[in-house]
């Protein structure tokens, strides 16, 4: 790989990195601010929150699922980088 494509990465993992920050910050945020009595998720959410996390956090409470935000923001990262948890699988060939 050359040295400008290495550089590139570089950057391009730092600005991933903190979208990832940015994203599980506003989570945690809001998480707090919902259990401490805000029944509004747009304004539990931090000033300035991605327009995609209200929208997430809307289906999230449209689903009854707002008690897991601290879970999805926890997941972030195992996600993005696809270090989720294992998954078992059983492979049967004719072969």
């Amino acid at each position: 790989m050359s040295n400008q494509k290495a550089r590139a990465n570089d950057y391009a993992q730092a600005i991933v990195q903190a979208m990832l920050e940015r994203w599980q910050s506003a989570l945690m945020t809001a998480a707090d601010a919902l259990k401490s009595g805000k029944s509004d998720v747009e304004s539990a959410l931090p000033k300035g929150s991605p327009v995609e996390l209200l929208n997430v956090l809307k289906l999230m409470a449209d689903r009854g699922d707002l008690d897991m935000i601290k879970d999805v923001a926890s997941s972030l990262g195992e996600v993005l980088t696809g270090r989720g948890a294992a998954v078992k699988a059983e492979v049967v060939s004719a072969a």
